[in-house]
């Protein structure tokens, strides 16, 4: 299971399922053995606020991305087109599964650090158990 950093704005956009794409320049290895990806939404929510299976990685040139995404991007051809400016593969993560959490779990409880992710890290073994085990305690939109 990978940790994500993702704005309020997009993660709200996914909850809603208007947003069914996460987009990222580099596409995380790990998540064809372990598809689960963990949302810590940044400031000024700044709480890992649930999860989501992935259901497919799609790499592809920008242009030819946007064309197979953009009915479920969430986010404008603009906002896209400037995020993968200079890049020659565009990635995709395609969302299966929403699960929220009815409270979130802070990076302190859930890493032992406040320090979010730059990008994505890999969770340990026990910090994946940790977040399941809160996804049973109690799971929202």
């Amino acid at each position: 299971m990978i940790l994500l950093s993702i704005h309020p704005e997009f993660v709200a956009r996914i909850r809603s399922g208007d947003k069914r794409f996460e987009f990222r320049t580099r596409a995380p290895g790990s998540l064809e053995t372990d598809p689960l990806v963990a949302v810590y939404a940044t400031a000024p929510t700044g709480a890992v606020v649930g999860y989501f299976r992935v259901a497919t990685v799609l790499s592809f040139p920008p242009s030819a991305l946007w064309e197979r995404t953009k009915d479920a991007a969430g986010i404008s051809r603009a906002r896209f087109r400037a995020y993968f400016k200079g890049r020659d593969t565009a990635h995709a993560l395609e969302i299966a599964e929403w699960r929220g959490f009815a409270n979130p779990l802070s990076l302190e409880e859930l890493r032992g650090s406040p320090v979010p992710p730059q990008s994505f890290v890999l969770l340990t073994p026990e910090q994946r158990r940790r977040l399941l085990r809160r996804a049973t305690k109690g799971q929202g939109k």
